[in-house]
């Protein structure tokens, strides 16, 4: 089999959940998918993006392999920019022309983020199976099931409860549309 994972590197994934950010914790899940997949004896190509693509790695099976695709990826840093996701979608298609498994790996903070998104992996499944992992914003969901005070957090909150029903929504579209979205 192939797969394809695509891994956000742009500003969302800065965010910290304790002493790791959620770049970490997508690089580890990531990381995890291709030794499993390796294993197997699939063909795996990693692409990390943010408003450029940052590294593609491609591991076939073996424990030499596996072990490069570590020290290439292992100093990832999340850059405080924007997701290019129709240029990762782009990229990932044109090194897996054939039938290919892509996992992306991301986290919607931003709505305008959210529509190209959508329009990235609906384009991929002409060719592709995409999955989409978004991870959510551990602050986000504080904010927004807080309960309010001053008038700064009402606003922090009706926000927050904004981004996270947005997301919910995008979510559901791409389950209509046959995407696999899994939340972390």
């Amino acid at each position: 089999m192939r797969l394809v994972v695509m891994l956000d590197c742009a500003r969302a994934m800065a965010s910290m959940d304790g002493s790791r950010s959620k770049l970490d914790y997508a690089l580890a899940a990531a990381l995890v998918l291709t030794r499993i997949a390796a294993s197997r004896g699939d063909r795996v190509t990693l692409v990390a993006f943010s408003d450029r693509i940052e590294r593609v790695v491609r591991v076939h099976s073996g424990s030499r392999a596996l072990s490069r695709a570590y020290g290439s990826l292992y100093d990832l840093e999340a850059r405080l920019s924007e997701p290019a996701y129709d240029l990762a979608a782009e990229t990932a298609s044109g090194l897996e022309p054939r039938h290919a498994t892509l996992v992306l790996l991301t986290s919607v903070v931003d709505l305008a983020a959210a529509e190209l998104l959508r329009q990235a992996i609906l384009g991929l499944k002409r060719k592709h199976r995409p999955i989409l992992e978004k991870h959510e914003d551990p602050e986000l969901r504080r904010l927004a099931l807080g309960a309010p005070g001053a008038p700064e957090e009402d606003f922090a909150k009706v926000a927050s409860l904004g981004i996270l029903l947005a997301n919910r929504a995008l979510a559901s579209r791409l389950r209509h549309a046959g995407i696999r979205v899994l939340s972390a």
